[in-house]
């Protein structure tokens, strides 16, 4: 479902490769990549502006010539709260768009109670094209 995003090789090869007028559009790509693994590994949101020092430092050894790129990409914690929230939206449409083309689909809930003793209602559907794809999604958690 992630379609949206690139290899990190790929990123790395527009960010050397291109004019100073691509710079940043391949920086703010690369803010979506680190938003993204920030993301999917339960990180917290100021994170990225350490993975940007960490950066930072890595191109002082490796490629000095070209620091000025890596320093152009925005990782504060405002920018990688709404890199995440348009990629929730993306992913969002991207399911709809999916269940959209579902011939047959069944919805589930569970209950449980988290650490705290609060109850979460989970809801995944899943579903068949007509390719005979199937397709299974956690949809929601509500507490």
């Amino acid at each position: 479902m992630q379609k949206v995003f690139v290899k990190n090789y790929q990123i790395n090869k527009i960010i050397f490769n291109k004019g100073s007028s691509d710079i940043q559009e391949a920086a703010t790509h690369a803010s979506y990549i680190v938003a993204n693994n920030i993301a999917k590994n339960n990180k917290a949101l100021i994170d990225g502006e350490f993975a940007k020092q960490c950066l930072l430092q890595v191109c002082d050894v490796l490629c000095k010539d070209k620091k000025n790129n890596s320093e152009t990409v925005s990782l504060s914690r405002k920018t990688v709260t709404s890199r995440i929230e348009v990629i929730d939206k993306n992913l969002t449409s991207q399911l709809e768009s999916k269940i959209g083309q579902f011939k047959f689909c069944s919805i589930a809930m569970d209950e449980s109670t988290d650490i705290n003793d609060t109850a979460q209602l989970i809801l995944f559907i899943k579903g068949v094209d007509e390719n005979f794809e199937i397709t299974e999604e956690l949809v929601c958690m509500r507490s």
